[in-house]
């Protein structure tokens, strides 16, 4: 074990995976959080003044949500959503509810002018 306490590039690795796996658990928990109903997402981006463009999977409102809730842009597409790492490494979440699924599809054929940002 001290060898990897000692280990600079191996430590900064530990480091990394340990940030991405805090990421995506508060990617998770976010996800949850969110709520379990289309009415409930949209209580809760109000609630909080989230707004998106719609057809943008990085602007949508719930990855608006994400950003502001864990710090990272993701892209939210249908049933999973990915973030970019330091190193440009893709990750992937397969957490993404039927009714986050539908929110965002909803969304984005225009169900939700009040969280539409206009302004890019």
């Amino acid at each position: 074990m001290d060898r990897i306490l000692y280990n600079p590039t191996l430590r900064k690795f530990l480091n990394l995976f340990r940030r991405d796996r805090n990421v995506e658990a508060c990617l998770r928990r976010a996800l949850v959080r969110l709520g379990n109903t289309k009415h409930a997402i949209l209580a809760t981006l109000i609630k909080l003044h989230i707004t998106g463009i719609r057809e943008d999977s990085n602007k949508c409102p719930v990855a608006q949500y994400l950003k502001q809730m864990c710090g990272v842009e993701v892209d939210v597409m249908g049933s999973y959503l990915t973030w970019n790492d330091n190193d440009e490494y893709t990750h992937k979440i397969h957490f993404i509810s039927p009714a986050i699924s539908n929110f965002i599809s909803d969304f984005d054929d225009g169900a939700y002018p009040d969280l539409e940002d206009y302004e890019g």
